[in-house]
């Protein structure tokens, strides 16, 4: 819940959203596919795209959208960038440091995932809104199951298609369907596709949710 709330408002750490910085990764320590590879690969693969560290650099990157704090993210997130495990990289080759477009190409499936996040998180006002009373739109958190959560989010605004953001963050290693309120809702997001948005998917009662993934809905 705080950190849906960028760990502002009541108490929370800040007065405000626009005062958080929310990433993943930057330029210090690991990148974000290199800290995945090395908790989650025992081969230490860095250089390969292992559908696992996929699905959770996609899980990773629609919870860090879904935030109302500023988001940001090191270039070359977006495509899985390594530097092959290397930590402090401020002395390291050009070689190391550099943006590897041939890495862009071939992983422009993940690319396209954070072009849709970003597209969508313009569209809900209740996850960009930075003022002081913004962590009043989250409604309210609850959690599902183990390492499962749901988020409701008030997300009116101008101009806005959907009155409430339905969130749910499944950071298990189990499928199952999340029980939703009343209504029906439009399938926004889900782990593999940020672009459900454009086309009129919509869902009621219950949504099935995969294994270490995202699934944002929204209610007109």
């Amino acid at each position: 819940a705080r950190c849906v709330r960028g760990w502002a408002g009541e108490n929370g750490d800040f007065a405000a959203p626009s005062q958080t910085i929310t990433y993943l990764s930057s330029h210090d320590d690991w990148t974000l596919w290199d800290k995945l590879v090395s908790t989650m690969d025992e081969k230490k693969d860095f250089t390969g795209y292992q559908p696992e560290i996929l699905r959770a650099n996609r899980l990773a990157a629609a919870i860090n959208f879904c935030c109302q704090g500023r988001p940001f993210f090191l270039a070359g997130e977006e495509f899985g960038r390594t530097k092959g495990g290397i930590k402090n990289s401020f002395c390291s080759s050009s070689e190391v440091n550099q943006l590897d477009w041939t890495r862009a190409w071939k992983n422009r499936d993940l690319v396209d995932y954070y072009r849709g996040l970003i597209a969508l998180r313009m569209q809900l006002p209740g996850v960009c809104d930075k003022s002081a009373d913004a962590h009043k739109r989250v409604l309210w958190v609850k959690e599902l199951a183990k390492d499962c959560v749901m988020a409701c989010v008030d997300n009116k605004g101008k101009d806005s298609k959907w009155e409430q953001i339905l969130m749910i963050f499944n950071c298990s290693d189990c499928s199952g369907n999340a029980q939703l309120p009343d209504g029906n809702w439009q399938i926004l997001a889900d782990g593999e596709n940020s672009f459900c948005w454009k086309k009129e998917d919509m869902v009621c009662e219950k949504v099935r949710v995969a294994e270490f993934s995202a699934m944002i809905l929204g209610r007109k």
